[in-house]
């Protein structure tokens, strides 16, 4: 997961459809760059070579996340 501002703007991605090394392009709306989800590196266009701020994320199932310390299964 990324904070999707860089340099003050806040920034939409979509996804390109094209796998480079089995991972994702996406790509920015404003500026039509090009990003590896892998490493948010841009890799074509205006914002070649920055890089997304990468934010921790824990991917947990929904049944875990209701559960409470009191509650049996």
């Amino acid at each position: 997961m990324y904070r999707r501002t860089v340099a003050g703007k806040v920034l939409d991605f979509g996804t390109t459809g094209f796998l480079r090394f089995s991972n994702l392009i996406m790509y920015q709306r404003q500026t039509e760059s090009w990003r590896q989800e892998f490493g948010g590196e841009s890799i074509v266009g205006d914002m070649v070579g920055t890089k997304l701020e990468q934010l921790n994320l824990s991917i947990v199932s929904w049944g875990s996340s209701r559960r409470t310390p009191s509650s049996k299964k």
